[in-house]
């Protein structure tokens, strides 16, 4: 059995990526009313990239993102997102300045807090007043959110692969177009072999050659998932323990286990708390089917740790 790794990406929060810095900065201009300094903030697509990543205790960092962005909007109209009209929004976006794509990272937010009246209010942002849009890839970026939520929160895989079908046609932005991809084929009834292909030989690469590195992780562990699945569906079907077979099974979960201890290796110098959680929750389910055929009480103890981690860690972040 492999060692088991103790990781948390709140060790990492000063590293590439980890937002402590920036949160101890919005902190104090939000309590000192330094809107020019929060709007600088709101300005910078790597900050507020860091955010989204890096979620914090309970949210904390996404959250202290919104609180930002209403004190901006207060400052500069006397509303906050809650009681603002959805084309004034977006003027006083412009007005002040502010790069339009701040909306997709909202809709972001408020898709991971599942705040239904929010994600939708800032949906219809962009979707009503698309005459106003200058960046027409904050509608793209808006409508793969949507297709997240459809598929994910509504369950409706048929809307949300439809929704990516079309950012997929519309959008010239490659990373954007291996997202959509990714969602598309994540939500169809393609057959779990088929789809491990796919993730393997298409998604992956993709996401790698447009430089989207966070998103190509979840798309290294959404393979390694598949994976799993396939020697779970092996070992369903077997009549008897067939020794070659079993040595399939046996490789596919190690497959499972070396990806996800791959990730932790990849997070040691940023902050995502979704991929490290994933992490974890691959690797309880990876021990936790191995000890099925080898008894092994290593793998069982292994699996046990592991879903501990998982679990304190989204109790900490406040993630259901």
């Amino acid at each position: 059995m492999n060692e088991i790794i103790n990781f948390s990406s709140e060790k990492k929060t000063n590293k590439e990526g980890g937002a402590l810095d920036i949160v101890t900065n919005l902190e104090s201009f939000l309590a000192e009313n330094k809107i020019d300094d929060i709007k600088k903030f709101l300005s910078d697509p790597l900050s507020r990239e860091r955010l989204i990543y890096d979620r914090g205790r309970k949210n904390k960092n996404q959250y202290l993102f919104l609180d930002s962005f209403n004190s901006f909007l207060e400052e500069s109209s006397g509303s906050n997102l809650e009681s603002i009209d959805e084309r004034r929004l977006l003027e006083i976006i412009h007005r002040e300045n502010i790069p339009e794509s701040v909306l997709s990272d909202l809709v972001s937010i408020a898709y991971h807090a599942r705040d239904e009246k929010l994600f939708y209010k800032l949906v219809g942002v962009v979707f009503e007043n698309q005459d106003m849009l200058e960046d027409k890839t904050v509608l793209h970026y808006v409508k793969h959110h949507l297709a997240s939520w459809k598929g994910v929160v509504e369950q409706n895989k048929k809307e949300a692969m439809s929704l990516n079908d079309e950012v997929g046609e519309e959008t010239d932005d490659r990373s954007l177009q291996a997202k959509a991809k990714y969602g598309r084929i994540f939500n169809s009834a393609i057959k779990i072999p088929e789809k491990a292909v796919i993730f393997k030989k298409e998604i992956i690469p993709e996401l790698e050659d447009a430089g989207n590195n966070k998103d190509a992780i979840r798309a290294k562990q959404e393979l390694a998932h598949l994976n799993l699945q396939k020697a779970q569906n092996i070992w369903n079907n077997l009549s008897k323990k067939d020794q070659s077979e079993m040595i399939v099974i046996d490789k596919l979960v190690e497959d499972v286990i070396q990806t996800s201890l791959d990730t932790f290796g990849t997070l040691e110098n940023q902050a995502y708390t979704n991929a490290e959680i994933r992490s974890y929750e691959l690797l309880a389910d990876a021990y936790d089917f191995r000890y099925k055929y080898t008894n092994n009480k290593k793998d069982y103890e292994a699996s046990k740790i592991y879903e501990s981690k998982a679990s304190n860690r989204k109790e900490i972040l406040g993630i259901k």
